[in-house]
């Protein structure tokens, strides 16, 4: 049994909120894109094009998104931050308990897992509100080795470019 719980470092509350931040942009952006086809159809169809000022409310609406995990910054980690997670090898089952609700899944559900170097981010099939974040340094049962011989063809290592200034 391999078991997380405890607080996450600064670094993976900023990298869980560019990844919520990151997911709405891309929900919302194909979303507009959508809209903003058929507001542009029905302008030229009826010779309105002051319709197409609803491009504004559109650009209005996926900068709001963006940005909202950041101005509801609490809310956002208290979702995305597992209280604790456990995963037994034995069962071949995940099991996540945040403040308001708990998940189970299936090992063999896992998609990938991306080592962020601080925090593994573990991705399911389907849906995207399933994903689980376990910080690497609050493991309490097992050890990060247990973890990664586990998923070890499912761990894909994430490194961030660091800019000479």
């Amino acid at each position: 049994m391999i078991e997380f719980s405890g607080d996450f470092s600064e670094e993976s509350k900023r990298y869980l909120l560019r990844d919520s931040a990151k997911s709405a942009f891309i929900v919302v952006f194909i979303v507009s894109i959508f809209f903003g086809a058929i507001i542009t159809i029905v302008s030229a169809i009826l010779d309105l094009w002051i319709l197409m000022l609803f491009w504004i409310a559109l650009l209005v609406i996926v900068a709001t998104a963006t940005v909202s995990p950041y101005v509801y910054r609490v809310q956002t980690l208290q979702n995305m931050m597992p209280k604790k997670v456990v995963i037994n090898k034995d069962d071949f089952f995940i099991e996540a308990e945040w403040e308001t609700r708990s998940m189970e899944k299936s090992i063999s559900d896992v998609k990938k897992i991306i080592d962020t170097g601080s925090c593994y981010h573990i991705v399911f099939n389907f849906p995207k509100e399933s994903d689980i974040f376990c910080q690497k340094d609050s493991i309490t049962k097992g050890t990060t080795e247990d973890f990664e011989r586990l998923f070890g063809d499912k761990i894909i290592k994430k490194t961030r470019k660091i800019e000479n200034r």
